[in-house]
């Protein structure tokens, strides 16, 4: 219910044709974002078992260098080019993977607030295009800044942790 109800995926409700087509869309989206999270389990243990626990904590004490770390030993290690290639290739796609998310998000919280609390309740649905963009703007500004604030507070959690605290508020 969680993955459902992400703004990001509740989105792709207002990108087809009819309920039907909706319907199937999510699915597909759900599915494919299960297997991710099936992935990341086996991803987990193999990097555990390869790389270590103690090396990974020694990276970072959240443990959110398993991955990167396990893809660096697949390629041959830190003292090896095709490691290292390996490890910057892993960087650059979740990195890439989060700005993405980010913006996605960041867009869909700004323009509910815009919307439905300054147009919607404050100016009770009588606002201009002018005032309706300047409102986005401001509620972007306003999303980056909480979240760059709960950033800092988790600073040094484990993501798949607070990934999953987003799913449980997401389905709440």
């Amino acid at each position: 219910l969680g993955t459902a109800a992400l703004p990001h995926i509740l989105m792709r409700f207002f990108t087809v044709r009819d309920a039907q087509t909706a319907r199937k869309s999510v699915l597909w989206a759900m599915l494919a974002i299960g297997a991710c999270h099936l992935l990341i389990i086996f991803l987990g243990f193999a990097a555990a078992y390869y790389v270590g626990s103690s090396n990974i904590i020694a990276g970072e004490k959240g443990g959110n260098l398993a991955a990167p770390l396990l893809a660096q030993f697949l390629g041959g290690g830190s003292l090896t080019a095709s490691g290292n290639i390996l490890l910057g290739l892993v960087a650059a796609v979740a990195f890439a993977t989060i700005v993405a998310v980010v913006a996605g998000l960041t867009l869909a919280a700004a323009s509910s607030l815009a919307h439905d609390i300054y147009v919607g309740a404050i100016k009770k649905g009588e606002a201009t295009d002018r005032q309706q963009m300047i409102a986005g703007k401001i509620a972007a500004i306003i999303v980056g800044a909480v979240a760059i604030f709960a950033s800092l507070l988790a600073k040094g959690q484990n993501v798949a942790q607070l990934v999953a605290l987003a799913y449980a508020v997401a389905a709440s």
